[in-house]
Parts: C-alpha cells; structure tokens; sequence
C-alpha cells in the first residue's frame, strides 16, 4: 500500500513571508515522513490553490489523500469552504479517497505543546525580567 499524498491546506496571505513558513512546514513534514508526498495549498491570495493540489494528486495518480486543515479553529474555512473545495474538486477524480482531518486546535496535543513552550520561556532569566515589568 502507497502512503497517501498529503496537503498542507492552510489560509494564505498577500504576505509572502507567511506563505513561505507554510511551505517550509510542509517540507519538514515530507522530510519526517518519509516517502510521502507532502505539499502546500492555501484557500486566498497564494497558489497553488487547494483545488490545484487535488487536482494534482488526481493526475500523479494518487490512491488517497489527507488534507490536514493548518487552522486553529473551526471557522468557516475548516467547516464549510475546505469541505465544499474538496466535495467539488474530487468530482473529477472520484478513484481518489480523500481525507480531511480536523484542524490543528482541535487536537489535544497543542495545548501540551503550548503548556511546554511557556514554561520554558517562563524559565528564562530575560522573560521574567520583562514581565516583572
């Protein structure tokens, strides 16, 4: 069994920089993952487009895809537009199973990663300076 392609479905923004640490995740996730295809798409203002990156795991002959929302909530994005762009765009390739994972702030692993970085932070000597401020 091949391992599923995997797209990276974050909002996307007029600013570039952002747009690139979103790619910059998505190759680090390729990298942890090795074997799978992993890559960016995003909903406004940048390509490739989410409909694009389906379409292209359709052509590269994809047997499954995840789509892992890069949201920290349930808005409108991760209820209704991921949903409708996947439901529309999949049309044209109904061999293709697709999967849409809930989005990042609905796993309960982020708060302990949250948890982790402020204690850490809160350890240091230049942090405790400030905030005593």
């Amino acid at each position: 069994m091949s391992l599923p392609h995997i797209i990276l479905a974050a909002h996307g923004s007029r600013r570039t920089e952002s747009n690139q640490e979103v790619r910059r995740l998505a190759e680090q996730l390729g990298a942890g993952l090795d074997g799978a295809q992993v890559r960016a798409a995003f909903l406004e203002f940048e390509k490739p487009t989410i409909a694009d990156a389906l379409h292209a795991c359709g052509r590269e002959g994809a047997e499954s895809v995840m789509v892992v929302p890069y949201f920290l909530t349930a808005g409108r994005h991760v209820t209704h537009d991921l949903p409708a762009v996947i439901a529309e765009t999949m049309q044209k390739h109904p061999q293709v199973k697709v999967r849409l994972l809930p989005h990042l702030g609905a796993f309960t692993d982020l708060s302990q990663l949250l948890l982790g970085r402020l204690f850490t932070t809160l350890g240091t000597p230049q942090t405790r300076q400030f905030a005593l401020r």
